[in-house]
């Protein structure tokens, strides 16, 4: 009796050790804590809508690592180049009618620097759901040259309201570019969902508040610059992002 009792207590005792790696091991862990990739509406925006007088360019992207299954490390830099030009709306005086023609340029270098914060367990690791909502916190930094140029010219109006004539000496150039600094706050609710096993799209809303720093400025004939040339804050929603990962 005791000899069976004694063999049943090894048997148990080995099942339970032979079980153990399997009990210990770890299975709802993401095992792809990083992964790289670039934004994609913007380029494909800008690729639609660039013309002959309009030029826009802009790419971005990133680094990203999980400490925690529900906290990343995020780290992107970006580049923004845009050139707009053509006339203005014609105006009328009393005697005459102003022409302008508008150019404008802007060069953007943008670092972030964040976290990421998500419950990705059931979409990436139990696949029960389809889409993991998020918020991003990130430290913007960065330096922007930016340009603005006013050509303008005015026209003698005769009797008929014909202009044909050009008034003497209004052919004026207008000119302005400054070079800044600039660092904020980027606030950015998303969602992302799993395209295969080491594919992830992920959609965010940018919203930004953003303080500017002047390093250096040109001024030629006073041009009429936007209201927000010289806003040292600025807060905005950007147009929307949508990123894709490849994990690993």
């Amino acid at each position: 009796m005791r000899c069976a009792s004694f063999l049943l207590l090894l048997l148990t005792w080995h099942a339970t050790f032979a079980q153990d790696p399997y009990v210990q091991e770890d299975t709802l862990e993401d095992p792809l804590r990083w992964s790289v990739g670039t934004e994609l509406i913007r380029p494909a925006y800008d690729l639609l809508t660039n013309s002959p007088d309009e030029h826009y360019l802009r790419f971005e992207g990133f680094v990203q690592h999980w400490l925690r299954p529900d906290i990343a490390l995020r780290a992107s830099c970006s580049i923004e180049l845009t050139h707009e030009e053509g006339p203005d709306p014609e105006y009328l005086t009393d005697s005459a009618e102003i022409t302008r023609y508008t150019l404008s340029e802007t060069r953007t270098h943008r670092l972030s620097a964040g976290v990421v914060i998500q419950k990705r367990r059931e979409v990436f690791v139990e696949h029960s759901k389809h889409f993991a909502p998020l918020l991003g916190l990130m430290l913007v930094a960065g330096r922007e040259s930016r340009s603005l140029q006013n050509e303008d010219q005015a026209y003698y109006v005769d009797s008929t309201g014909v202009t044909n004539v050009a008034v003497p000496g209004t052919n004026v150039v207008h000119k302005r570019s400054d070079e800044l600094l600039f660092a904020g706050l980027e606030v950015s609710p998303g969602v992302s969902m799993a395209m295969g096993t080491r594919w992830e799209l992920e959609l965010r809303l940018p919203i930004e508040v953003t303080w500017w720093s002047v390093l250096d400025s040109g001024t030629e004939n006073y041009p009429d610059v936007p209201s927000w040339w010289d806003a040292p804050v600025n807060f905005g929603v950007r147009l929307p992002r949508c990123y894709v990962h490849y994990r690993w």
